[in-house]
C-alpha cells in the first residue's frame, strides 16, 4: 500500500505515521496550509505533479477536504477521509458525491448525514489511539499493580477548550426577545444528554428573524442550511456554558487542575496550567489524575470523543457526560463512569475520590478495552481493506 498523506498538523499525525510504518505501508506526506478547502491552484498543481511522478494507491487525510476529493477524482484514485471533528462542515460540499470518496466518520449521526447527502462510500468508524506509544511512554503493562500509579499528582483534571470565542458571543446584536428564546432553548438542551433537539427548536419564524441580524454568506459549493449554522453556533455556546459552570461547581468543593489554552480567571479556585501537548504532557496528566473529566462538545451527538479514548488509553479514570456510543462500546460502571446531572457529577466525584480500589479497577478495565478494540493498527487495517 502506497499512500499520499495530506497532513494539516493535526494532533494525531505522528501516531498515524507510526501506525502506517507498523503496518508496512509506504507513504509520502505533504504539508501545506490551505487558504481554501475547495480550490487553490498552486496546491492542486503540486499534488498533480506528485501523482504523475509516482504511483499511489490512494490519498488519505484526517477530516474531509473537497479539494483533495476533486484531485483524487481526476486521477481516478480512492480518497480516504477519516473524519474526527464534529461538526466537519466540509461533508456538506457537493463533492461529497464523488465516487472516489471513502468516508469514515466517528459519529453515527454524522455518518447518517453523509449518507443522506449522497456519499456513495460512507462508513461509521470510531476513533483510535496509539496504544503502543502510550504503553511505552507511561510504562504500562497488563497488570493492575499499584506500583504503576504511585501517588496521583492531581485529584481532578480537565483538559480542553472553554470555547470562549464561540460564534454566539460574537453576535453583537439580537433583540431581547430573540436572545431570550435562544437562552431558553440552550437551557433546555443542557438538561439532556444523548438526544439532540436544538434543530427542532430553531423554527422557521425564529430562523427568519435571526437571519435579519446575523449575516451568513451563501456558498453554492455547499449544501448546509442556515439552520445548521445557527445550531452549530448554539452548540458551541452550550459547551462553553457547561464547561465553565461544571468546573466552577467542582472547584467550590475540590481542587481542580485545568489544562487549557483558554483564559481561566473567571473559574475561581481552580489551578490553571495552560495548554499541553497531545503526545507529550497530556498522557501523563491523564495517568496521574485520580479523576479525568470529559464534557463533550455538544455537536458530537452520538460518537465517542477522542478525549475519552485518550484518557482510557493512558489508563486514566474517565468520568464523562453520557454519550450513546460510549455506552455502546464500553460498559458504564465497569470501564468508565458517566454523570447525568450537575448533582450526579458532584456525587460521583465525592465517591470515587475515596474509593481508590474501585477507581483503579475501572481505569484498568477501560484501558484493557482500548488495547483490544481502539488501537490504530486494527482500525486502519479495516479502513484500507475497503479499497484493497
Amino acid at each position: 500500500m502506497n499512500i499520499l498523506y495530506y497532513c494539516w498538523n493535526e494532533n494525531s499525525s505522528a501516531d498515524l505515521e507510526q501506525a502506517f510504518c507498523s503496518l508496512g505501508f509506504s507513504f509520502t506526506k505533504i504539508t501545506c496550509r490551505l487558504n481554501s478547502y475547495d480550490s487553490e491552484p498552486v496546491f492542486e498543481r503540486q499534488v498533480d505533479d506528485i501523482l504523475r511522478q509516482y504511483r499511489f494507491d490512494c490519498i488519505y487525510t484526517f477530516n474531509y477536504f473537497p479539494i483533495l476529493s476533486n484531485i483524487a477524482q481526476k486521477h481516478q484514485l480512492p480518497y480516504i477521509a477519516w473524519v474526527y471533528d464534529c461538526p466537519n462542515l466540509t461533508i456538506y460540499s457537493r463533492t461529497i458525491k464523488n465516487p472516489c470518496n471513502y468516508l469514515f466518520l466517528f459519529d453515527r449521526t454524522m455518518y447518517g448525514q453523509a449518507c443522506s447527502l449522497g456519499a456513495q462510500h460512507a462508513f461509521h468508524m470510531p476513533l483510535a489511539v496509539h496504544t503502543r506509544r502510550l504503553n511505552q511512554q507511561l510504562n504500562l503493562t497488563g497488570h493492575n499493580s499499584k506500583t504503576l500509579a504511585n501517588a496521583s499528582s492531581y485529584d481532578i483534571s480537565f483538559v480542553g477548550s472553554l470555547y470562549e470565542n464561540n460564534m454566539y458571543d460574537q453576535v453583537r446584536y439580537l433583540p431581547d426577545r430573540l436572545r431570550g428564546y435562544f437562552d431558553g432553548a440552550m437551557r433546555a438542551q443542557q438538561e439532556v444528554w444523548g438526544y439532540h433537539f436544538l434543530e427542532e427548536l430553531v423554527e422557521d419564524d425564529i430562523l427568519k428573524e435571526t437571519l435579519s441580524y446575523v449575516h451568513l454568506e451563501e456558498n453554492p459549493a455547499y449544501t448546509f442550511s442556515p439552520r445548521q449554522i445557527i445550531v452549530n453556533m448554539l452548540d458551541q455556546k452550550i459547551t462553553s456554558n457547561e464547561r465553565t459552570r461544571l468546573l466552577q461547581k467542582i472547584a467550590q468543593a475540590h481542587t481542580v487542575d485545568l489544562f487549557s489554552g483558554s483564559p481561566c480567571d473567571h473559574i475561581k479556585h481552580c489551578r490553571a496550567h495552560g495548554a499541553i501537548s497531545y503526545t507529550g504532557e497530556m498522557p501523563f496528566v491523564f495517568r496521574n489524575s485520580k479523576i479525568n473529566i470529559n464534557i463533550s462538545l455538544r455537536s458530537i451527538t452520538s460518537g465517542i470523543p477522542l478525549r475519552c479514548l485518550d484518557i482510557m488509553g493512558a489508563r486514566g479514570f474517565l468520568l464523562s457526560n453520557y454519550q450513546p456510543e460510549l455506552a455502546e462500546y464500553f460498559v458504564a460502571g465497569e470501564d468508565f463512569v458517566y454523570f447525568e446531572s450537575d448533582e450526579d457529577l458532584l456525587d460521583k466525584i465525592e465517591y470515587f475520590l475515596v474509593h481508590e480500589d474501585e477507581r483503579r479497577q475501572i481505569a484498568n478495565n477501560g484501558w484493557q478495552k482500548i488495547q483490544s478494540g481502539f488501537s490504530y493498527e486494527p482500525k486502519l487495517r479495516e479502513i484500507f481493506s475497503v479499497i484493497s
